[in-house]
């Protein structure tokens, strides 16, 4: 009994070292905010990385976080959940293993690597600031202090110094980012991108259900066929008058279905496009659908049936100008961003290494709730929850300015895109924050 009860207090006293050590050790590492911008915790190469820079971006980043616990956490986590459980969290949507505040360390890292790795080219590519780049920074940098804009250099005590590096560092990143993508092929044959729009009413079928699904689609196709006919009869004297008032006439299809003797089963009209480029037919519906609508005439209606339903569609056009014009910006940039990642690939072959002190970080970065201004209400009964949600929602609009890779942002924002962050995802900071870490991409 004796001997029990004195390996027990080898074996309480072990672990009240190991504790005491453990806590030793994470006191050693913190240090005071003030001492933040010449605390380092990490390196890229030679090149130290301070606490104030690593802070200033992992706020940058919560306030971004906040605002998807304000839409999501009660989804994800249930109405009691709270921006700590957020935090501590696996989070599905985000699609990574990390909690969401590992997952900002990720990518704060992340970040500050592949601008540093951009910046390292600019000389060699010959690019350098203007002085109206410089103009930029300097405005960006008067903004990030006005009233209005306030809480992120609030809650990550940014000086203007430090922003103004951190911007300098963007800018030029940015356009490194700019150099190495502008090979992208700019060649577009519209015609691969024309965009039909139709809407489409679905009726589907249950062998269960005894009511007619055929007899409320053919209901459905004599209604809008009634309606073109409208539309295309010669306007009379009394139309040209309620013309002048009103706007061009369409077929009101919600209308056509409140109409129905018995329309329990029928979906609601949806409006939709399809591109020849999209490819849809993934089922034997789409595949359907797909036929019929690039066999229309525009202002035709036709009926299809197929095993799972019958649908009635009427094409409104076969060029939707606008639909076009979006797929076309979304196939370049596409190809701009695909261009930017096979070149950034090139550039992390040689690359220089990332250090990252674990230890440093995790003693003195820690999550806190940020304090965001309260937003202007114009009822006293507006909620707490709401409130929330529209001051976090101001703050990453802020965020978004800072870190979206747009023309206007170029001064702001770090030159990174999904595609490139993956393409260094080995060079980021994912190890074990309790030891010190190298990377090298």
């Amino acid at each position: 009994m004796k001997h029990a009860r004195k390996q027990f207090a080898i074996i309480a006293f072990i672990a009240l070292w190991i504790f005491s050590a453990t806590a030793c050790s994470f006191s050693s590492n913190k240090v005071k905010l003030s001492e933040y911008p010449t605390t380092q915790v990490a390196k890229y190469g030679d090149e130290p990385i301070y606490l104030d820079e690593v802070y200033y971006h992992v706020k940058l980043s919560q306030v971004t976080y906040d605002y998807y616990f304000n839409l999501y956490g009660a989804y994800l986590l249930g109405n009691k959940a709270t921006l700590s459980d957020w935090y501590d969290s696996v989070i599905s949507l985000f699609g990574t293993n990390l909690t969401t505040w590992n997952l900002i360390r990720e990518n704060v890292f992340r970040t500050l690597y592949q601008t540093r790795v951009l910046c390292d080219q600019a000389q060699k590519l010959g690019i350098s600031l203007t002085d109206a780049d410089k103009e930029k920074i300097e405005k960006a940098v008067k903004e990030a202090f006005e009233e209005k804009n306030r809480t992120i250099v609030d809650a990550s005590r940014a000086t203007e110094d430090l922003l103004r590096a951190i911007y300098t560092r963007n800018a030029l990143a940015y356009k490194v980012s700019e150099k190495l993508s502008e090979g992208y092929s700019k060649e577009i044959v519209r015609d691969e991108f024309k965009t039909a729009a139709a809407t489409i009413f679905t009726i589907p079928k249950d062998k269960n259900d005894k009511t007619d699904e055929k007899a409320k689609a053919q209901a459905i196709l004599d209604a809008v066929k009634a309606e073109i006919a409208k539309l295309q009869a010669p306007s009379t004297k009394e139309d040209k008058k309620e013309d002048k008032k009103e706007e061009t006439k369409t077929i009101d299809f919600d209308k056509i279905k409140t109409n129905l003797t018995d329309a329990s089963t029928v979906k609601d009209p949806v409006n939709f496009t399809l591109s020849k480029r999209q490819n849809v037919g993934i089922s034997k519906e789409m595949t359907d659908i797909e036929k019929a609508v690039w066999s229309m005439k525009v202002g035709q209606v036709q009926m299809i049936d197929n095993d799972t339903a019958y649908y009635v569609i009427y094409l409104d056009t076969d060029d939707d100008k606008d639909a076009v014009e979006q797929k076309i910006k979304d196939a370049l940039e596409k190809r701009k961003a695909d261009e930017f990642t096979k070149e950034y690939k090139k550039l992390l072959e040689t690359a220089k290494k990332l250090t990252v002190n674990g230890k440093i970080y995790e003693a003195n970065i820690q999550f806190s709730e940020i304090n965001y201004p309260e937003p202007e209400t114009t009822s006293a009964a507006a909620t707490t929850t709401a409130s929330s949600t529209q001051a976090t929602t101001q703050a990453t609009t802020q965020a978004s300015s800072e870190t979206k890779p747009s023309e206007s942002a170029s001064v702001t924002q770090p030159a990174t895109t999904q595609a490139a962050s993956e393409a260094s995802q080995d060079a980021s900071a994912s190890e074990s924050a309790s030891s010190t870490t190298e990377t090298k991409a």
